[in-house]
């Protein structure tokens, strides 16, 4: 297991629209979740500067049972970035130039030609800089447009999702959250919530199963030790094991250490001590499995760790759109001031 301690200030974690009058003259951004454009001449995109940008935004996103890029990135050139492009929500503008003075550095520009959209800049002297420049900031870069959409999807939910679910989360489990619309209550008690989403999508002719769930769970919190990765995996691997049951008898889920050994960081979330974790499941007995992301926090408030696990079945289709809807919801947990 590899350990990762964010380095990004996590302050940014939900970065918010600038409230200006002059921004409410602009347009509402335009492309898909997870869709970045990418403006360079086509000689560096088929070059080494390409290659370093493909390596940050292209990188197969961890905890997938097949490979997935965590963007989709669609080249432009400079002369062809016109209005119909300056309005998609993820934009890189890599600027190469031998005049420019100090060191290449970046940097992000909110709202810039359309409402909650993110432009990041790259400046360089040269392309030897540029790659250096992507090489060392290669997880903060991700993590400006990997946050982004997780908090455009919380937005999402807080607009068109689920309402009566939440007001009964809160007034039983004690916390707060967002959801998406489709959202039923399997489980439900004052330490305990199990959330599931079922629904069907067509391929091929046919109509095929998309499950999701969000198992959270209170506890009381004694010491630092609660949070070793071990005891952590412990609390989960109980926690799903007992609640999501396969068809076939003795059938449970289970984290899988094999093939994708969990990826936990630590971070901190929303000014509470955190750590995270992705990773697969799979069912013992029954054939199945997918992704799965886990967060789990201290409340210092009412002295309780909330852990948080989301899962992802959706054997006929990629799986990063769900698990991202997935953590979206299980992102939008905050504990009501007392």
């Amino acid at each position: 297991m590899v350990r990762y301690l964010l380095s990004f200030i996590c302050s940014v974690v939900l970065l918010t629209g600038c409230s200006s009058s002059s921004q409410k003259m602009i347009p509402a951004f335009s492309g898909s979740v997870g869709e970045v454009v990418v403006v360079v001449p086509n000689p560096d995109w088929n070059g080494r500067v390409g290659d370093a940008l493909k390596a940050v935004y292209q990188e197969p996103q961890y905890g997938l049972p097949q490979q997935e890029p965590m963007f989709t990135v669609i080249n432009v050139q400079k002369a062809n970035f016109t209005s119909v492009f300056e309005t998609f929500r993820n934009i890189v503008r890599v600027h190469i130039d031998p005049q420019m003075q100090g060191k290449a550095n970046y940097e992000m520009k909110k709202n810039q030609w359309a409402k909650d959209q993110i432009v990041v800049e790259l400046y360089a002297p040269d392309k030897d800089a540029m790659v250096t420049l992507l090489e060392e900031n290669k997880s903060n870069l991700q993590e400006i447009f990997n946050l982004k959409e997780i908090d455009r999807l919380i937005k999402r939910n807080n607009k068109f999702g689920s309402q009566k679910e939440v007001e009964t989360i809160e007034a039983t489990l004690g916390v707060s959250m967002v959801l998406q619309k489709d959202v039923r209550i399997a489980k439900l008690d004052s330490n305990f919530m199990w959330l599931r989403i079922e629904r069907e999508r067509p391929k091929g002719g046919y109509m095929h199963q998309i499950s999701q769930g969000i198992l959270v769970y209170s506890y009381d919190y004694t010491d630092q030790e609660q949070f070793s990765d071990s005891n952590l995996f412990a609390v989960r691997d109980s926690l799903i094991g007992t609640h999501v049951i396969g068809t076939s008898e003795g059938a449970h889920m289970v984290t899988d250490y094999k093939y994708a050994p969990p990826l936990v960081r630590e971070i901190d979330y929303r000014n509470h001590y955190a750590k995270e974790m992705r990773g697969l499941w799979r069912m013992t007995v029954d054939i199945m499995g997918g992704p799965m992301y886990s967060l789990v926090f201290l409340d210092e408030q009412n002295n309780k760790i909330i852990l948080a696990s989301g899962y992802v079945f959706a054997p006929e289709f990629d799986k990063l759109e769900f698990i991202r809807e997935t953590e979206a919801m299980i992102k939008s947990i905050t504990i009501p001031e007392a």
